[in-house]
């Protein structure tokens, strides 16, 4: 049940590109994703380490890290900013990723905040907290709730550490007892939602692509690929060469690359980013 942002139409509205340089350019998108994934931790590494840490080794070691991802973002004139702006449309905004986070982190809440605040609370994790919060703030605003979501394990494991590090002995035994049913309703609770346990023929009798995007955009790619090569090998020849499909949904592209005829000369793009 994936989405159908395949845009055709006749040759004079479909872009005809001026050189092989257009042909296929969707694997940028994620790329830019994943850069843009090491360049926000990398960035809340090295921005709080100079002020918590005062040793020139580290702060070097931080810029160090932080360099070529810098670099390729300053060269190509920062496309993650560009792909992050884009989609925080998309997102639901600053109210729907607070509820995002807070039903998928439900009964982890305590742990996860119990986490970030002994980070704050040792200078020398200090930098590691900052690093966690910084993105989360960031993504609650511009792009989607689930872009700092790599944060959240490095959170959870301090407050399991935070838990195990209580004096009072009885106190402790009951904390540890609370993360662990918290743990389990966690996961009897969302593993449906949030795991891909569930076979794909029954994705949609589930309701499960309703509840969660990332499951209707995970099947349906074979279908699209060949309808959209279907599509395009009935158009005249006079018309086929030269032609290219654009698609709002990087997606798709991808699907043609993977599902698509190999022989095909088939061009596509896509213009969500």
């Amino acid at each position: 049940m994936c989405r159908a942002p395949v845009l055709f139409g006749p040759p004079s509205t479909l872009a005809r590109p001026h050189s092989r340089k257009h042909d296929l350019v969707h694997s940028d998108a994620f790329r830019w994703l994943v850069r843009y994934s090491v360049r926000h931790f990398s960035f809340g590494l090295g921005f709080p380490l100079p002020v918590a840490i005062k040793s020139v080794s580290y702060t070097h070691l931080a810029l160090l890290i932080w360099a070529p991802n810098l670099t390729w973002q300053v060269a190509k004139g920062f496309p993650s900013l560009v792909y992050i702006a884009n989609h925080q449309g998309s997102g639901g905004g600053l109210v729907a990723n607070l509820v995002l986070i807070g039903v998928y982190l439900f009964f982890l809440i305590p742990l996860w905040v119990a986490g970030l605040v002994s980070l704050f609370r040792s200078v020398t994790l200090r930098p590691v907290g900052i690093a966690c919060l910084f993105p989360l703030v960031l993504f609650l605003f511009v792009g989607k709730s689930y872009y700092a979501m790599g944060t959240v394990p490095i959170a959870l494991a301090q407050g399991l550490m935070a838990v195990t590090g209580v004096r009072r002995p009885r106190l402790r035994t009951g904390f540890q007892i609370g993360v662990a049913v918290a743990c389990a309703f966690q996961l009897l609770t969302f593993a449906q939602l949030t795991l891909p346990i569930t076979p794909l023929d029954r994705i949609h009798s589930l309701g499960l692509d309703a509840k969660n995007e990332l499951f209707a955009d995970s099947v349906g790619w074979e279908d699209i690929a060949h309808e959209v090569e279907s599509i395009y090998g009935k158009l005249p020849d006079s018309e086929r060469t030269g032609t290219i499909i654009i698609s709002a949904y990087y997606g798709v592209p991808g699907a043609l690359q993977i599902y698509g005829d190999k022989r095909s000369c088939l061009l596509y793009t896509s213009r969500c980013v």
